[in-house]
């Protein structure tokens, strides 16, 4: 009796055995599709909220953010995306005009209070309400990144168009702190437009609008405006600082 329980234990280990490599591997493929899956959706909702990156810029985004922060690719891109959304959500309504600085917004921005304020305004790409921001070069030019296949750039405030909803702000610190951020933002006129926000903080090569306002300040008198200390900074972070404080609202 006890051999043939034996026997009978070691055949049902047997089976179980072969049947744990008939089921697993569907199990296994099927696990790897919903990361699959999953990855695919971030990527989608990071192309919302970064509307002229592609793709491929995403990933290869992701990859760097994972690197550095020693995570997953796909943990990368969810804290990312989660920002996000959540920089959408803070944007608003999508306004009628679809660029950062469009002449079909209603209003003129005009002169500010002291040289290295802040402007920021709604402004929509393919849908989406991103926000765009620039910074005060003077009380009458400011210095911004406009846009995909476009240069950072110096023109008259008295140029630039905003939408309704649209604000100008000082930056709650001396005058000599926000001059130093003044002058940082002329270090990075002409650069080429980085369509990639949410890997944004850093002050190499392409620039983007809030990336250009966060490092003038930060890399000058050192006073970081990002108000939620994300992987990235987007142009409602800034608005949203506490460092910041609105004076006109169009």
């Amino acid at each position: 009796m006890k051999t043939f329980s034996r026997h009978l234990h070691m055949a049902t280990v047997t089976l179980i055995t072969c049947i744990s490599f008939i089921v697993c591997p569907s199990a296994f493929a099927s696990t790897q599709y919903n990361a699959e899956e999953e990855k695919a959706t971030r990527i989608r909702q990071l192309a919302q909220a970064n509307p002229d990156a592609s793709e491929d810029e995403i990933s290869a985004a992701a990859i760097e953010i994972a690197a550095r922060e020693g995570i997953s690719v796909n943990d990368a891109l969810e804290t990312a995306s989660n920002e996000a959304v959540t920089a959408i959500d803070s944007a608003g309504p999508t306004p009628s005009s679809s660029s950062s600085s469009g002449t079909s917004s209603r209003f003129t921005l005009g002169v500010g209070k002291n040289t290295g304020d802040i402007f920021y305004t709604p402004a929509s790409t393919s849908g989406f309400n991103h926000g765009h921001v620039g910074i005060y070069d003077t009380t009458s030019t400011i210095i911004e990144a406009p846009g995909l296949n476009q240069k950072s750039r110096k023109i008259q405030a008295s140029a630039v168009r905003v939408s309704k909803g649209a604000v100008k702000q000082l930056v709650r610190t001396k005058q000599y702190l926000r001059d130093a951020a003044a002058a940082n933002a002329r270090h990075y006129l002409g650069r080429d437009y980085n369509s990639v926000f949410f890997n944004n903080k850093n002050q190499n090569g392409k620039m983007n609008c809030s990336q250009l306002v966060w490092v003038a300040y930060y890399y000058g008198p050192g006073i970081d405006l990002d108000s939620n200390g994300g992987l990235g900074v987007y142009p409602t972070d800034i608005r949203d600082s506490p460092r910041t404080q609105t004076y006109q609202i169009f």
